[in-house]
């Protein structure tokens, strides 16, 4: 079957009524993508026993499923940035579909849904389904004629090469820790010293992770049109300051361990603020 042609239209073009609606409907669906994404931060967060409830699941882990909470809070304000403009971060719906997919996949192959009726698993996997299904039949067939053709720009001004090379060099670091959480989940043990108790709540964890990679990687592509998407990737760095006081007060890592982190994201988000305040602005977005 062969997919729909992607419509090109003047930045100011006034849009059809049936784009105008498939629009506003997409707006909804990602608000409402938002709103899932920071309810499930804040039970991983606040009410642990709650969440495992609702999906069914005994609390194994409450270390990594806190850090699974930490992560979704990226994850929600991904959905919020995209409410703003879908037609011009449209090729950011992808990365959110690809979220959907792989949660899909992982409940289905879990060893523990699969020993449950299908209609517990179709109950786990409902809002991924839906929300699958919805932007797949939403994700806009139309683009802004100014919006870029290639995937990756490559004249990039030179004011914008820092924060280029920092989303391709975080993007590329974050990919590889979704893969290490999802896929090879010794290897990521190993490298952070940590036991692995809970196998699906790791992977979920990763695919948060994954969002983040992904994000970054497609601020890299066109650096001047999606920087403010950055914003995802310097939050997930600000968390993770709240996320090493922590483990450092519960033990799991030590004070001098704990630094050792401050120091790097302190780095990190001090090259994110400068990178990012020295991008020029794209003319579409002004």
């Amino acid at each position: 079957m062969r997919s729909s042609p992607v419509t090109t239209l003047p930045q100011n073009a006034t849009l059809t009524r049936f784009q105008s609606t498939s629009l506003t409907l997409l707006r909804w669906v990602l608000a409402l993508s938002a709103l899932f994404e920071a309810t499930r931060a804040f039970l991983l967060l606040a009410a642990q026993p709650y969440f495992f409830e609702l999906t069914l699941r005994p609390l194994l882990d409450p270390i990594i499923t806190r850090q699974y909470g930490l992560f979704s809070i990226p994850a929600a304000l991904f959905y919020g940035l995209l409410v703003v403009n879908p037609v011009l971060y449209s090729r950011f719906l992808w990365i959110a579909i690809g979220q959907r997919v792989l949660e899909i996949f992982l409940v289905l192959r879990d060893p523990f849904y699969v020993t449950l009726p299908f209609a517990h698993q179709a109950l786990v996997i409902a809002p991924s389904v839906a929300f699958l299904l919805l932007l797949l039949a939403l994700h806009p067939r139309w683009r802004y004629r100014s919006s870029p053709t290639p995937l990756i720009k490559t004249d990039v001004p030179a004011a914008a090469l820092p924060l280029r090379r920092l989303m391709l060099f975080f993007g590329s670091f974050q990919l590889f820790w979704a893969g290490a959480s999802i896929i090879y989940l010794q290897l990521g043990a190993e490298l952070i010293d940590y036991p692995i108790t809970d196998i699906f709540i790791t992977q979920q964890q990763g695919v948060a992770v994954f969002i983040i990679a992904a994000t970054s990687l497609m601020v890299a592509s066109h650096v001047t049109r999606y920087r403010t998407l950055a914003w995802v990737a310097i939050t997930s760095q600000g968390l993770g300051v709240l996320n090493s006081a922590y483990e450092s007060s519960v033990g799991t890592i030590t004070l001098y361990q704990a630094g050792v982190q401050w120091a790097i994201q302190a780095l990190i988000i001090g090259a994110f603020a400068y990178a990012y305040y020295k991008v020029p602005a794209d003319p579409i977005n002004t």
